[in-house]
């Protein structure tokens, strides 16, 4: 009977740590001790670009930091928020900038993708600014990347731009530069996309606002520039994590993977998750991961 005996309290014992490690996790745990003075809150920001006003928000952690900052960027044009990553992040201690491309879901000005890259570029310096970074309980030197979809890109492309970032996390990011190529050769793509757009996203009460013509023009004229392959060098630099979607961009992950190994990645994480572009079936999945891999490799 002993081992038998022993068996179970092995079984108790392993269960307990296992739910104990589970009631810790920030993904699936609130916090356990609230900052009296500085409790983690929610407040309505706005950022300027280009003389149009971006409508945002930020997620403050848990106490008087300061704390590392994530740039959370949606996709195209942006249905998926991703705001649980958000609320996890916090709860892990980042504090989480979340906030709308010019002419899109609000915010001022028109859509398109260089002018998407450029607000990316002026809500990041926004965030390092000393006095701004102060205010919000932020550490200016500690900034990093989430993004999804054309979030992915606009993530890739900043990061190409931009040595300090601290860390960038792509996922199933979409390659525009692909794309662009995609377009040049085929006409009838060409002519498909925007269709769609001027009745979809661009369309009356549509999110966007701009047209979707210029837009597509502009992903086929830069598609040498939008190119995120071409970007491995500049990737290859900083702690990556890639989280692609069997079901959507899963098809260029291993390519994208291979070039920024090549190019020398000493610290990459990569997965490839059964599942839609949204990641719908593995959202706890999915946070576990990026919180597990920030506190890892982006803040040390």
């Amino acid at each position: 009977m002993k081992p038998i005996k022993f068996l179970a309290l092995f079984l108790i014992v392993t269960s307990a740590h296992a739910q104990s490690d589970s009631a810790m996790s920030p993904v699936v745990s609130d916090p356990q001790l609230v900052d009296g003075d500085f409790p983690p809150s929610m407040m309505e920001l706005t950022f300027e670009s280009e003389g149009s006003r971006l409508n945002g928000l930020m997620y403050v952690a848990n106490g008087p930091g300061p704390h590392p900052v994530v740039l959370l960027l949606h996709g195209f044009p942006g249905n998926e928020k991703n705001l649980d990553l958000a609320q996890a992040m916090r709860r892990s201690g980042v504090n989480v900038v979340f906030f709308h491309y010019r002419g899109s879901w609000g915010s001022g000005g028109t859509f398109g993708i260089t002018n998407s890259i450029e607000d990316v570029a002026n809500v990041l310096a926004a965030v390092r600014d000393t006095s701004w970074a102060t205010a919000h309980r932020s550490d200016p030197n500690k900034v990093g990347i989430v993004g999804h979809s054309f979030g992915s890109f606009l993530g890739a492309k900043t990061v190409q731009n931009d040595e300090n970032i601290a860390c960038f996390a792509n996922l199933d990011g979409w390659d525009a530069g692909a794309t662009g190529r995609n377009l040049i050769e085929n006409n009838e793509m060409y002519r498909r996309i925007i269709a769609s757009w001027e009745e979809g996203e661009f369309g009356e009460g549509g999110p966007l606002t701009g047209s979707a013509a210029d837009a597509v023009s502009e992903i086929a004229d830069n598609a040498d520039s939008f190119w995120v392959e071409g970007m491995a060098t500049e990737l290859a630099r900083i702690p990556l994590l890639i989280i692609s979607a069997s079901r959507a961009f899963g098809a260029t992950h291993d390519s994208l993977v291979t070039s920024i190994r090549e190019a020398g990645a000493e610290s990459l994480k990569e997965y490839v998750l059964d599942d839609d572009h949204s990641f719908s079936a593995h959202r706890i999945e999915l946070a576990q991961l990026l919180v597990n891999w920030q506190r890892a490799a982006c803040w040390r």
